[in-house]
């Protein structure tokens, strides 16, 4: 059984027959649409908080996902997640736009912007493979600028 944090709260995944699990996802489907309508509802929430949730998702919510209730995703590695998080928040290669690491210089603005877009994608209110064609694309791109 592995346990999720996700929006504050712990649930468990993984254990049980077919029908508890998918009762879990949907209860857990539930819960990330309820807080994609209270969206930046955050409670005065800091700027180092916005990032340390951040990545909190993209490291261990979104691929632990990916493994297990998100087949369908075409990335599965935190990294992956991240690269085309920043990518879409900063419409082109992150690192074009924000000094490495990404971590340490995001501001505020772009900090709730990225917490906002992972949980788009978890509610899948945003379609992750359309993001991570994007940002390939967006990649190549600037290979070719760069060569």
């Amino acid at each position: 059984m592995m346990v999720l944090l996700v929006c504050g709260q712990f649930h468990a995944v993984g254990s049980g027959t077919d029908s508890a699990k998918t009762s879990e996802r949907l209860k857990l489907r539930s819960l990330l649409e309820e807080k994609m309508q209270r969206s930046f509802d955050f409670p005065k929430t800091t700027h180092l908080a916005l990032v340390d949730q951040y990545l909190h998702l993209t490291s261990t919510i979104m691929p632990a996902l990916a493994q297990n209730t998100k087949s369908h995703w075409p990335v599965r590695n935190d990294h992956c997640f991240q690269r085309i998080v920043l990518d879409t928040i900063c419409g082109g290669v992150w690192y074009d736009h924000i000094a490495r690491p990404a971590c340490r210089h995001l501001n505020a603005v772009q900090a709730a912007e990225a917490v906002q877009l992972c949980e788009q994608i978890i509610a899948e209110k945003t379609d992750l493979r359309v993001l991570n064609q994007q940002s390939l694309a967006w990649r190549k791109n600037s290979s070719k600028q760069n060569a």
